[in-house]
């Protein structure tokens, strides 16, 4: 930078500190000049505050002339708290010209989408900011996606895990994005090498905005999330404000969780909001009527400097409740999607019951009698197996429609692997052909198979070809952030390839599928009445003590990387066995590459007063021993 243009620049900050602030408020600006942008708003067009009431209380504050220097916002991702803090970028760059940084999780992606998806757009669509941000394909006009220059500051977008970005020359005001998605970086806590950057102004402000994601999640985070840190009472927050509605009835005001929604038969158009105080229930039909009482209410007050407003979709206008409950219902029994429901909708800590330790001598007492082999529910009979060196394991369980499963059989083939002319794998051929009674009088068997191709890809893929039957597919385990079944083709297709010459190896996400088979093994079973995802388990020898300590051998670890979450599966203790789990998992994913027609089993297997008793099957001797002794395996925990 030139001599000139650096007096230039101390010139303007001079007059920044000396000039007074303006009269106009935050809300009052955005009222008045703010237009939403198509790509970041489905009501593109003039703004409208009515439409957002939550959002004036919090604008106001982060006006000039307001005593608060620092605003949160724990607030779901539904309703505008990044329009929030684009409305406080607008008021800067027409107002109160100052420089300003904004932190997100990373650069790339979420700083460059912030700048092309959100701030270059309402820089386009609001005449009075286009004529202030010079345009970016001008040469030398200081416009990049990273920064936005204007007379009198600018805006630099950076990222918290690029500690070099937070700490260069100081700013007036400070936007950090989604904070519970920031990662703790070797340079120390990047939340306070930013605040560094506003010691030199007296008239600094500070707005910090963020959904909620995990317990145990966030900078420095042990029991909440970071946003909650800061907005701890006593610790963090000044002041703290919940946006509540009243009763229609007795008047009393109430911060709207789940909890007071109340609903049947599974059916989101049946809900009704319970008041906690009187009792009184809310028809969809009073939903308007009662957000249109919504106001902020004060639940602490110890000054005025830090403040939170808490605010949720249950409460504001933008959202229904039915469409709230109806995206809990779409996401009960797969937590992945759960998760998203909690956090975006009812604004909670998630709680990953994946991540608590089950225990098998729990899931051992839970052992049921089956008035047959395969009870009236299941009606589908998958097998999972894990391939070792020296053996192969083999489950077997039955699935109804909502995912109820009953675990049917476990067996162990003792000998080596290594060749299909083996006889471990004659034995296995024989087991594929089982039959199973079902409590209908029919007799089961499989209908789909997946075996474990991680170990020995070669020679399960012989083994699948001397077969020859359909549905039994070689699959390859891997972790990451991806769906149970990767491979999303057309179910005819994976028929086809199924009983192909040349049959691929399906790609099978097993991160996800444990954590969705572990929360299911926690849930809690209702008398008479079918529990999706619940998991039924025998009382049998091959259901012992030892496998259900394999089935329960890891646990999860949640970890922040570039800004998301991941989970990392890790057994409990070093050298532990986990091949119950692995053909927990591979049967599981047979159910969904299969994907059935439910209609057509459950007429096959319908359970009728007449049916009479059938006699069970002979089968073909079947080895049942496990060996605490022999080196653990399974590629879906090894990978």
């Amino acid at each position: 930078m030139s001599y000139r243009k650096q007096v230039n620049a101390l010139i303007r900050e001079v007059r920044a500190l000396v000039a007074p602030p303006p009269e106009m408020t935050v809300s009052e600006w955005a009222r008045e000049y703010r237009y939403l942008s198509a790509e970041s708003s489905a009501a593109a067009g003039k703004y409208d505050l009515d439409r957002v009431p939550h959002c004036d209380l919090p604008m106001q504050m982060l006006s000039p002339n307001h005593p608060c220097k620092r605003v949160l916002l724990p607030w779901s991702s539904q309703i505008a708290k990044t329009t929030v803090a684009e409305n406080f970028l607008g008021y800067i760059i027409h107002q109160d010209p100052a420089p300003t940084l904004v932190v997100q999780p990373n650069v790339e992606p979420m700083g460059k989408e912030f700048s092309t998806g959100r701030l270059a757009p309402m820089i386009r669509d609001n005449p009075v900011l286009r004529d202030r941000v010079q345009d970016s394909d001008k040469r030398g006009s200081g416009n990049t996606i990273g920064r936005k220059s204007f007379a009198g500051g600018y805006i630099a977008i950076a990222g918290a895990n690029s500690p070099s970005g937070l700490a260069s020359r100081p700013v007036r005001f400070l936007i950090n994005d989604e904070l519970n998605r920031w990662e703790a970086t070797k340079e120390g806590d990047s939340l306070a090498l930013a605040r560094k950057r506003l010691a030199r102004f007296h008239n600094s402000k500070e707005l910090t905005v963020s959904s909620q994601t995990f317990e145990g999640v966030g900078i420095d985070a042990e029991v909440h999330g970071a946003i909650d840190d800061e907005g701890e009472r006593g610790k963090g927050a000044d002041q703290i404000y919940y946006w509540s509605v009243a009763c229609l009835k007795c008047g009393k005001y109430q911060y709207p969780q789940f909890r007071h929604f109340k609903f049947e038969d599974n059916d989101p158009e049946t809900v009704e909001y319970e008041c906690e105080d009187c009792g009184h229930r809310h028809t969809r039909d009073d939903e308007t009527a009662v957000k249109e009482t919504g106001e902020y209410i004060l639940d602490y007050d110890e000054g005025v400097e830090v403040v939170a407003l808490y605010a949720n979709v249950f409460g504001v206008k933008l959202c229904s409740w039915a469409d709230s409950i109806d995206a809990f219902l779409r996401a009960k029994g797969d937590p992945a999607k759960l998760q998203v429901v909690v956090n975006t909708d009812f604004n909670e800590n998630w709680r990953d019951l994946a991540g608590e330790g089950i225990e098998g001598n729990y899931l051992f007492d839970q052992r049921e009698t089956y008035p047959a082999e395969v009870p009236a529910g299941g009606v589908v009979l998958t097998c999972g197996a894990d391939i070792q060196a020296d053996r192969i394991e083999a489950f077997a369980a039955a699935w109804s429609e909502i995912e109820e499963v009953w675990a049917i059989d476990y067996q162990i083939f003792d000998g080596d692997t290594s060749n299909i002319s083996n006889p471990v794998w004659d034995e296995f051929e024989e087991y594929l052909k089982s039959e199973y009674s079902h409590e209908g009088g029919e007799l089961m068997r499989f209908s789909a198979v997946c075996i474990d191709a991680g170990y020995l890809p070669s020679v399960v893929d012989a083994f699948i070809k001397r077969v020859n039957r359909r549905n039994i597919w070689a699959v390859l385990g891997r972790a990451g952030k991806r769906g149970i079944i990767e491979n999303k083709i057309d179910k005819s297709k994976r028929l086809r390839r199924s009983r192909s010459k040349k049959k691929k190896r399906e790609i099978i996400g097993v991160d996800e599928a444990k954590t969705v088979i572990y929360s299911r093994l926690k849930l809690t079973p209702v008398s008479g009445v079918p529990v999706a995802g619940f998991c039924h388990f025998p009382i049998s020898e091959q259901f012992d003590p030892e496998y259900f300590d394999q089935l329960t051998a890891e646990r999860v670890v949640r970890k922040l990387v570039s800004g998301q979450i991941r989970r990392q599966w890790f057994l409990k203790s070093a050298g532990q066995r986990n091949e119950a789990l692995d053909c927990f998992v591979y049967a599981f994913a047979a159910l969904r590459l299969l994907a059935p027609k439910w209609a057509k089993y459950v007429t096959r297997l319908v359970v009728t007063e007449e049916t009479p008793e059938t006699i069970e099957p002979e089968k073909p001797q079947r080895r049942r021993t496990r060996n605490s002794g022999r080196k653990r395996g399974g590629f879906v925990t090894n990978y």
